[in-house]
């Protein structure tokens, strides 16, 4: 897929399940998608994996991850399960197919959608610490989200 196709994915998801909202609460999503998501301890390269068992979706987080970071994490396995589904994908620090890369790019604009980004005025300063606690995303997101957007 292409980006264009992937942001209208995660909009038409964040319009349907969330309203619009500027805050995603990516829990409560997953939850109205019908996908269990069950906090476990994972190996530490290991931020959390999309799994289908008799037809039901099951997201697994790592629980010893930063609370941002778990918000992400489960944006991008929502990446694949809209995006890729009925596939097993384990998210990890060294996933860099190119499913890895539309599920991160699916999270960020799921997050923190690029229209809204480029109207903060902590995107023209490039102050990604104050976009990353207003939207509860990790800093490293923050920063691949601007050079995304041109920024």
């Amino acid at each position: 897929m292409n980006r264009k196709e992937i942001s209208r994915e995660a909009l038409l998801l964040r319009n349907k399940y969330a309203g619009g909202e500027k805050l995603v609460n990516p829990y409560e999503l997953g939850s109205r998608l019908g996908i269990k998501i069950i906090s476990y301890t994972f190996p530490e390269n290991i931020f959390g994996l999309l799994v289908f068992l008799k037809g039901k979706a099951y997201i697994g987080i790592n629980r010893f991850l930063y609370p941002f970071w778990k918000q992400f994490t489960l944006a991008h396995e929502l990446g694949h399960f809209t995006l890729h589904q009925y596939k097993f994908y384990l998210c990890g620090l060294s996933g860099t197919s190119k499913e890895e890369e539309e599920a991160n790019y699916f999270a960020s604009e799921l997050l923190v959608p690029g229209n809204l980004l480029v109207k903060e005025r902590a995107f023209k300063n490039r102050d990604y610490k104050t976009i990353s606690l207003k939207y509860k995303v990790p800093v490293e997101a923050v920063e691949k989200m601007v050079k995304d957007c041109g920024g």
